[in-house]
Formats: structure tokens, C-alpha cells, sequence
């Protein structure tokens, strides 16, 4: 899986849970509605949709598409 891959599968999870459209959601872009709330389904839901598990200390972090990116891209090991 490449990260163009990965990359469109982080903003169309983010798109479902925030309730944006998918052209709204593109990186260096502030996201309408991704709250704390949010943060938590979204990392849940890559934990479960790629078989990762982040940490809390980088749970805290990762608060755009690419920072999301790219921690699913190392650890899925591409």
C-alpha cells in the first residue's frame, strides 16, 4: 500500500467522521469538526481498519491528514 493510498483512506475517514465532504477534507487545511471527539473515532477507527495501535503520547500528536499519514504508513512498515 502506497501513501497516496493511505493518504485518501485517512481523509475519507476523517470526511465520514466529521461530517465534511471529501474535497473539503485535503491536507493544510483546518477540518470543520474534528474535536476531541472526533480524534478519538478517527484514530479508532484507523487502529482497527489497518491493525496498528498508537500510543497516547502519539495520539496527542497526530492532528492533520499528514502527520495521520504518515504514523500509519511507518507502521504498517512502507
Amino acid at each position: 500500500m502506497d501513501e497516496s493510498e493511505v493518504q485518501l483512506k485517512v481523509r475519507e475517514t476523517i470526511a465520514d467522521i466529521t461530517f465534511n465532504d471529501l474535497d473539503e477534507v485535503i491536507p493544510d487545511k483546518p477540518v470543520a469538526n474534528w474535536d476531541s471527539a472526533a480524534q478519538v473515532m478517527i484514530i479508532a477507527t484507523l487502529e482497527d481498519l489497518y491493525d496498528v495501535e498508537f500510543s497516547p503520547e502519539e495520539i496527542s500528536e497526530l492532528n492533520t491528514i499528514e502527520k495521520l499519514t504518515e504514523s500509519v504508513m511507518a507502521k504498517l512498515g512502507s
